[in-house]
């Protein structure tokens, strides 16, 4: 056994003993893998406001000591190490906790699950709780890491109601398809009426808009439903109907600052983040292509993912400051005033400390680095790489992958400069490295190219040395972390891309 499957089953293990619960809190109830609140750390907010600058302190949550969330991320993980081992037990556990969560897991009023961005499940008292602390208001929000075949299989009819209860719950005007980002749980999905009245000032994420034609477009493939065509149809045709001809990008979001206005405009930039709406709307064009009915509709989605995926990829990086804006304008240029939240230069700090001393707690973020991130983010987690270098895989845009291989140099370089677990700021790395080894692994699949593959090998050693040293005071075990999950897929896809190798090359 390689020590990259070794240390997989030592972390399943650690995490079927020490961070797991039992259905219901009954002892002979399902085990379920848990895992902490999605926390942060404690940093100070920036906005503007009359022309001049407003600042919150953002106090963080600990870690909790005995979680009680279900961990759906963990399933995949398991699921591939039943694979890469041949022991079926793992993947019979993910069954288990699917067919738990289908059972205890939907709110009987609304039919939306217990499930997303913004909410997680409480496997001892069987309720929705809030992701992002213990205290909080759940609230449903869509995300791109539901893992709706395992839960397909699992419940399709409560899966069903879910996917048709996500639209009278976020769709506001259905109309013109304005929409939230998130709704609250507690509404009757049988009345088929918005939950929400239209709100100006509601924000409706072009991430969002990728998942809902995603979900719809995968009831579609497996029922025929028309409705969900339909719905996916007038969800495409809004966002294509606004993506910038010459760039390829997309507003972040259509929303109103003016709470009296009867419109919900779109924003004239957009977001590194959009990489998630690429990768879900790819996702989408394979479950509706999977009908002639959807031929058309599966047309148009992919030329909109593959117009985003080649803007993003011309416009999502700067090689020369090696950092990935946060903002960008519709036409390419990265966005560096302060938008929201953090300065956008050190320049901008400066000046507005000295009208108020309070702001030198603000940080100066203009996007992120390979091992640099958001000042809240306990972990490093930038994705773009790995979802460019899917992206290209997705398509076959020789472009794009040209550019996801423009990345390898550049984060070896910045790996080379680390010299623990935890960068300068005092964010984990290892949830950075395991996304760029299987963005590595996806460029040694699509080049063959051994380079990448030993490249991902250096990443996977040098964190598995770092988490082997002492921990500094006051730093949780790694396998606490809500991103471990990230690790152990990584190294099981390594292992298995290894022993590949070894087969073709002996």
């Amino acid at each position: 056994m390689s020590d990259y499957l070794e240390f997989v089953k030592d972390g399943v293990q650690t995490l079927l003993e020490r961070q797991s619960a039992r259905l219901g809190g009954r002892p002979d109830g399902t085990p379920c893998i848990t895992v902490s609140h999605n926390f942060i750390r404690t940093w100070r907010t920036l906005g503007k406001k009359d022309g001049g600058y407003y600042s919150i302190r953002i106090e963080g949550h600990p870690l909790e000591p005995e979680p009680y969330r279900l961990d759906m991320r963990i399933w995949p993980v398991l699921e591939l190490f039943s694979e890469v081992t041949g022991d079926p037990q793992y993947r019979q556990q993910v069954e288990a906790m699917a067919s738990a969560f289908g059972a205890h897991g939907f709110d009987p009023a609304s039919g939306l699950g217990y499930l997303g961005t913004e909410t997680q499940f409480d496997v001892l008292r069987l309720r929705p709780v809030y992701a992002h602390s213990p205290e909080g208001t759940p609230i449903f929000k869509p995300s791109l890491s539901v893992p709706l075949d395992r839960l397909w299989d699992a419940t399709p009819e409560k899966m069903t109601r879910m996917f048709k209860a996500a639209y009278h719950g976020l769709i506001t005007r259905p109309e013109s398809m304005a929409y939230n980002r998130y709704c609250a749980y507690g509404f009757d999905d049988r009345v088929r009426k918005p939950s929400m009245a239209f709100n100006p000032r509601h924000v409706a994420f072009a991430q969002t808009g990728a998942f809902l034609i995603h979900w719809w477009g995968f009831h579609f493939a497996r029922t025929g439903d028309s409705e969900s065509l339909g719905w996916a149809q007038r969800m495409a045709d809004k966002w294509g109907a606004v993506q910038d001809p010459a760039s390829g990008l997309i507003p972040h979001c259509f929303t109103n600052e003016r709470s009296d206005a009867d419109t919900q405009p779109p924003r004239l930039y957009s977001c590194y983040g959009e990489m998630q709406t690429v990768v879900s709307l790819l996702r989408a064009v394979r479950e509706i292509g999977k009908r002639p009915e959807g031929a058309a509709l599966a047309g148009q989605v992919e030329a909109m993912a593959r117009r985003l995926l080649v803007g993003m990829a011309h416009h999502g990086y700067i090689p020369e400051e090696r950092v990935f804006p946060h903002w960008m304008y519709l036409d390419g240029r990265p966005c560096r005033e302060t938008v929201a939240y953090c300065f956008g230069t050190q320049e901008e700090k400066d000046e507005a400390v000295k009208q108020d001393p309070i702001l030198e707690e603000v940080a100066v973020y203009m996007g992120t680095g390979f091992y640099t991130d958001w000042p809240s983010n306990v972990g490093v987690q930038n994705d773009f790489p790995c979802h460019m270098a899917l992206g290209a895989r997705m398509t076959g845009d020789v472009e794009v992958l040209s550019g996801a291989r423009g990345f390898a140099k550049d984060l070896m370089e910045a790996a080379g400069r680390l010299t623990g677990a935890f960068n300068a700021q005092g964010q984990w790395t290892y949830s950075a490295s395991a996304s760029y080894i299987k963005m590595l692994l996806l460029l040694f699949e699509a080049t063959k190219e051994r380079n990448y593959l030993d490249q991902a090998r250096r990443l996977a050693d040098m964190e598995l040395n770092f988490l082997a040293q002492p921990l500094p005071a006051g730093q949780p075990e790694w396998w606490r972390m809500t991103f471990r999950d990230g690790l152990l897929e990584a190294l099981l896809l390594l292992h298995r891309a290894l022993a590949d190798a070894e087969k073709r090359e002996g």
